[in-house]
């Protein structure tokens, strides 16, 4: 599983890197800002990741910013699993997450590394649906 982390607090991007790449089938590709990795894929060959994890608060922009983003894009990038991550309290990532489209979704206070698997699973599974509806529509 190819999975992109968009982190620029350097702590949290090693301790999410570490857990996520302990299982083999796991390759990680860590980007400090949302505009490197657009400028990332815009430059790469071998495909787009499985499932993008994104903080939300990202210096000058958001989470939630590259989600609108992405998803506004009109090609094969607006489908790619997308986990929201947060240090935010429950109550604030709820209002946060009220009608955003992600894949999935996990507090900073409440990670593990069983956690992170599950969800990046779960958020790759929903991509793909997302993708054969999106090939369905496109006819």
């Amino acid at each position: 599983m190819r999975i992109a982390l968009i982190e620029d607090d350097d702590l949290h991007a090693e301790v999410v890197g570490r857990w996520l790449t302990r299982e083999a089938s796991v390759r990680l590709e860590r980007f400090r800002s949302p505009t490197e990795f657009f400028t990332d894929l815009a430059n790469r060959t071998d495909g787009l990741p499985d499932v993008v994890f994104v903080d939300y608060h990202l210096g000058d922009t958001t989470g939630a910013e590259f989600v609108a983003e992405t998803r506004s894009l009109g090609d094969a990038r607006a489908d790619i699993g997308i986990v929201l991550l947060s240090g935010l309290d429950i109550s604030e990532f709820n209002s946060v997450l009220n009608g955003l489209d992600v894949d999935g979704f996990l507090l900073k206070d409440d990670l593990s590394r069983e956690r992170l698997a599950m969800v990046a699973g779960l958020a790759v599974q929903s991509a793909r649906r997302r993708q054969k509806l999106a090939t369905f529509l496109r006819g």
